[in-house]
C-alpha cells in the first residue's frame, strides 16, 4: 500500500500542516508488503498506527446513536473507507456533523485509488469521485479535509 495522492478541501491540507502532522499521516499510509485488496489487513494498519500515535478507536458522533467515526484526537476525526461508494456520503455527514459541533476542526478522510478501487470490488469508494463530490457539494461539506488516495 502507498500514498498516491492527497486532495486538500477547504484548507485540509494545511490544517494538517499546522498541527505538524502532515507528514506523519501521509507516512502511515505508506506500507511495503501490503496489498489494498486485503482491507481487514488495512484497517488493522491504520488502527495500529492511530492508537501507537494516542488516537482513540471507533469514536461515536453522538450518544444518541451507534454513529461512529473511524478515529478521533483534539480536534482532527480520521476516517478510513474502503467498502461501497454509497458509505461515502455516511462518512461525510459524520465528519461534518464533527465540524459543525465544534468538536473538530479537521479530518482526513483515506480512500483507494480508483484503479485500487477496481481491484477491491464493484461499486467500491474511490478517492477521485470523492473529490469530485465534495467540490460539487462545497458549501454543504464545509468542514476541512485531507483526502488521502491509497493504492
Amino acid at each position: 500500500m502507498k500514498l498516491i495522492s492527497t486532495f486538500s478541501h477547504h484548507y485540509g491540507e494545511e490544517e494538517w500542516l499546522k498541527r505538524d502532522l502532515h507528514q506523519w499521516v501521509c507516512s502511515i499510509c505508506n506500507r511495503d508488503n501490503l496489498n489494498v485488496t486485503r482491507t481487514k489487513d488495512i484497517h488493522q494498519h491504520f488502527r495500529d498506527e492511530l492508537t501507537n500515535a494516542g488516537w482513540s478507536g471507533p469514536a461515536k458522533v453522538s450518544i444518541d446513536s451507534n454513529l461512529s467515526v473511524f478515529s478521533l484526537k483534539a480536534d482532527l476525526a480520521f476516517q478510513v473507507q474502503l467498502g461501497n461508494i454509497s458509505r461515502c456520503a455516511y462518512d461525510l455527514l459524520k465528519i461534518q456533523y464533527l465540524y459543525q459541533s465544534g468538536k473538530i476542526n479537521a479530518a482526513a478522510l483515506v480512500l483507494p485509488t480508483n484503479e485500487a478501487s477496481k481491484k477491491i470490488g464493484t461499486s467500491s469508494a474511490n478517492a477521485s469521485r470523492i473529490w469530485n463530490e465534495v467540490q460539487i457539494f462545497n458549501r454543504v461539506i464545509t468542514v476541512p479535509i485531507l483526502i488521502l488516495a491509497i493504492e
